[in-house]
Parts: structure tokens; C-alpha cells; sequence
């Protein structure tokens, strides 16, 4: 499949597009070149489903107000998603982080799903709070992940992901499934 070239300054506008119930920004299965920082930014519904992100990407304090579906992403640059507010479903299942992915204080409305994901330089989901479940089903979280001060309401999904590179978890409040 051949995917195609998209710039930062058209995810800009295409994300900047009023939200709409229904509306989303179909960004999939495109390679972008360029960093990407939409940081605290008003940003409608995306779906950025097999994207190829080559440099860093900052969404921090962004709010998406829409589903945000990343599933078979790849960032190969940092991710950054540090007190994003995903207003509905945020989907990372099957993403690749190749370098550290940062979701500090996250807000998670929706069902935050990563399963199946991949991260080669860790992760950081302290202090998130997710209203829905979230889950890391079947995940490779290398070297390690960190859920320090997490509050999960909707239960913690973790099947065939090894428990012992989840740092933090005796710190975090978990209600539901565990």
C-alpha cells in the first residue's frame, strides 16, 4: 500500500476544522516529514490510522473533541500526549512508539485503548485519568511504562502484557476489572 505525503500545516487545518457530531478528519495512511506541535489547540475528531510520523509530534494540552483513532500508527520521532483531553475513544491499538511516548495527566472521556501497541523507549501515563476502561491487552512496553497516580474508573485491561514492567500501579486507583 503506498502511502501518501501529508504536511504539518494540512493536519493543522484539517484538525482545526469546527467539531461536528459524526465529523472527522480522515489523515490516515499518510507520511508526514515534518514535527508536528498542536499543543493547546481546539482539534475536531481524526483519523490518523496508519500514519507514518517520521519527527516529534506535540499534542500537549490539546483537546480532541471527536473519536481520535491512531491504530497502527507509527511514531518514530517522541510522542507527546501530556494533559491531552481526548474527548471520546482514543484508539492506539497495533502503534509503534519507536522513541519515548509521554501521556502524563492525560484525560481519557472514552475508552483508551492500546493494545497490541508497541514501545521501544517507554512510556508514561502517570496521573492520567481515564473514565472509560483503558487497556494495554497483548502490549510491548519496553523498557518500561509508568502508571504512577493513574485513576482508571472503567477498569484496567492488561492481558498478555508482562506485569513486571508496569511501574507505578500501587500508586494508581483502579476501580472495575484489574
Amino acid at each position: 500500500m503506498t502511502l501518501r505525503d501529508l504536511t504539518a500545516a494540512e493536519i493543522e487545518r484539517r484538525l482545526s476544522e469546527p467539531p461536528a457530531f459524526g465529523h472527522f478528519a480522515d489523515l490516515s495512511r499518510c507520511v508526514v516529514q515534518e514535527s508536528i506541535d498542536l499543543s493547546s489547540r481546539d482539534l475536531c475528531g481524526c483519523d490518523f490510522s496508519g500514519t507514518v510520523f517520521e519527527q516529534d509530534v506535540r499534542f500537549d494540552y490539546a483537546v480532541f473533541r471527536g473519536l481520535s483513532w491512531f491504530r497502527g500508527a507509527e511514531f518514530r520521532g517522541a510522542a507527546s500526549f501530556q494533559k491531552t483531553c481526548f474527548f471520546n475513544d482514543a484508539r492506539f491499538d497495533e502503534a509503534r512508539f519507536r522513541r519515548a511516548a509521554r501521556f502524563d495527566g492525560a484525560d481519557f472521556r472514552g475508552v483508551a485503548t492500546f493494545d497490541r501497541c508497541r514501545a521501544d523507549a517507554g512510556v508514561v501515563f502517570a496521573d492520567v485519568l481515564a473514565n472509560g476502561n483503558f487497556s494495554i491487552a497483548d502490549a510491548t512496553l519496553l523498557p518500561e511504562v509508568s502508571f504512577a497516580g493513574a485513576l482508571m474508573m472503567g477498569g484496567f485491561w492488561r492481558k498478555g502484557t508482562g506485569s513486571d514492567r508496569l511501574g507505578g500501579l500501587e500508586d494508581s486507583t483502579i476501580f472495575g476489572r484489574r
